[in-house]
């Protein structure tokens, strides 16, 4: 009986293990989770705001930029004859103005959201970009179209591509790396509810063990006190007991005195039959006592035994 509480002790201390295990396990899951989700959130967000932002302004760019080559291939081949005199040769000085200015925001813009999410993926590229639209630019703007001029916007087309490129596949790249982890999720949950569900279980069983363990040590506790109580009373009774027989032995004695002596009276005075009837009383009476005192010490022997 001295092992059920240790037992009971140990129990606890397992169950307490096992609830701390499943805290920190479900911390830990929620924490992945959540971790997980701000990743999704953060990817989704460089792919809306930088791939796909970065790909629709290189659009942007290289529309631009096929008008500016087709007008200075047209004055590199002396198309603006056609136009009206110093009016048509100033109206593509301003066009081409115009998509010089917007191109090169278009390139600040570029530069800024590659800053912005601290990407490598085209850095080097877009430097290049912007190395060549600054050659182009100086050429047009001094009015130095020459077939050279023209060879870099060759140069710049295939660079714009390469960027449109680049950009496309990093969003590729992150589309399909998302929808891995995406599609992994579910086994992480069924994987994390089956943990949890079986520590769920453990724990379960050792409070139940527990609580079986604490019943059988009260059980056990109830018998002991009873077993305690009986032999109190038993003891008691005993002591009861021995307390009577020695009562009962003394009381003996004075009685064989009384007897005895009656008896020597009884010898004595044969000649006086009053006296001897009277005496006679007296002995039947203290034997009737004497045998009393023995079957009550008698019967107290007996029911201590008993008990």
């Amino acid at each position: 009986m001295s092992q059920k509480p240790v037992s009971a002790h140990i129990s606890l201390r397992y169950i307490y293990a096992m609830l701390a295990v499943i805290g920190v396990s479900a911390t830990v899951a929620i924490a992945t989770l959540y971790l997980e989700h701000n990743d999704e959130i953060e990817t989704h967000n460089r792919i809306r705001y930088f791939h796909l932002e970065s790909y629709a302004e290189a659009e942007q760019f290289a529309r631009e930029f096929r008008t500016l080559k087709d007008l200075a291939e047209d004055v590199l081949a002396g198309e603006t004859s056609q136009r009206p005199g110093v009016a048509g040769i100033e109206g593509i000085r301003i066009g081409l103005g115009g998509l010089l200015y917007s191109m090169r925001s278009r390139l600040v813009r570029l530069s800024a959201l590659q800053e912005l999410h601290y990407e490598a993926t085209a850095d080097a590229t877009l430097e290049r970009l912007n190395d060549q639209f600054d050659r182009i630019e100086r050429d047009v703007l001094a009015s130095q179209v020459s077939p050279e001029t023209i060879s870099n916007f060759d140069v710049l087309g295939g660079t714009i591509d390469q960027f449109d490129r680049l950009h496309r596949i990093a969003a590729d790249n992150e589309l399909r790396e998302l929808a891995g982890r995406q599609s992994q999720r579910p086994q992480f949950i069924l994987v994390l509810a089956a943990g949890l569900g079986v520590s769920v279980l453990a724990v379960w069983y050792l409070v139940y063990s527990l609580r079986k363990s604490l019943a059988e040590q009260k059980q056990a506790e109830k018998d002991l006190a009873a077993a305690n109580e009986r032999l109190h009373n038993i003891q008691t009774l005993d002591a009861v007991g021995r307390l009577v027989g020695g009562v009962a032995h003394d009381f003996n004695n004075m009685l064989t005195t009384i007897l005895g002596n009656v008896e020597l009276l009884q010898h004595v005075s044969s000649d006086s039959e009053p006296l001897r009837d009277g005496l006679t009383e007296i002995q039947t009476a203290g034997q009737e006592a004497a045998n009393l005192t023995w079957r009550r010490y008698c019967d107290e022997r007996s029911e201590t035994r008993l008990k």
